[in-house]
């Protein structure tokens, strides 16, 4: 099955610097997770909703997975083109805002994100 979303949805507010191949590989893995972790019956009348619920909950999972990363010299923290830092709030907004899409959609009462530690 085709997903929804592709790398094309990450600009904007959700931003993911997709020139990469490896990164492209990487984030289709983490679409692939979200849509199969969050199934939704899509409809022309809902289809703009989803996508944007996919793409808060991708941009969640990926850049909080992949700002620190694990090597052999230890846990290394990517370097940010032009020292930009990891805006905690714009990540749990996402997150937050996917949530409340996911609830209305489904019906259901997800959690929200206060914190990265989820």
């Amino acid at each position: 099955m085709a997903s929804l979303i592709s790398k094309d949805d990450f600009d904007g507010i959700y931003f993911i610097d997709t020139n990469n191949a490896g990164v492209q590989v990487m984030l289709q893995k983490y679409i692939d997770y979200i849509e199969a972790k969050y199934p939704i019956d899509v409809t022309d009348e809902n289809e703009s909703k989803v996508k944007e619920m996919y793409v808060g909950f991708t941009y969640f999972e990926y850049v909080r997975d992949t700002y620190n990363q694990n090597t052999p010299v230890g846990n290394v923290q990517q370097q940010i083109p032009n020292e930009r830092t990891l805006d905690e709030t714009k990540l749990i907004r996402a997150y937050n805002n996917a949530v409340d899409i996911y609830n209305e959609l489904t019906g259901s009462e997800l959690k929200y994100v206060t914190f990265l530690g989820i």
